[in-house]
């Protein structure tokens, strides 16, 4: 169940999220807590709004969200996808690399099944 901004206690875990569509959410913990702020991820809210304190929030002001079990596995979920594409976008630019310097076809394969083996691992 999803707690409001005034029952969190230090260690509870919260998500903090951003208006740009380009940041992703954040898993982190309440660090503490004073009578007017919330204070997780080295960054200061205000307890009543859950806005980020000195940000306008117009376009990359944070705002911090009580999370349920759900939603901190979907976060999880979405950080382990993007680790993986970045692999891949690695593994894709090494491949290219070793393609164009073999003259070879056949050594061309090679590494693509290696990379793609890696890939798999993953």
């Amino acid at each position: 169940m999803k707690k409001a901004l005034n029952e969190l206690k230090p260690g509870d875990q919260v998500i903090l999220r951003t208006s740009s569509p380009y940041q992703p959410d954040i898993i982190s913990n309440v660090e503490r807590l004073t009578k007017t702020q919330i204070i997780a991820g080295s960054k200061r809210f205000n307890l009543k709004t859950g806005n980020q304190i000195g940000c306008s929030r117009s376009w990359f002001g944070w705002r911090i969200i009580p999370a349920t079990d759900a939603e901190l596995a979907a976060i999880r979920i979405a950080q382990e996808l993007r680790e993986i594409q970045e692999k891949g976008c690695h593994l894709s630019k090494i491949i290219n690399t070793r393609i164009l310097s073999h003259k070879n076809a056949a050594a061309a394969i090679t590494h693509l099944e290696a990379a793609l083996a890696c890939l798999s691992e993953s």
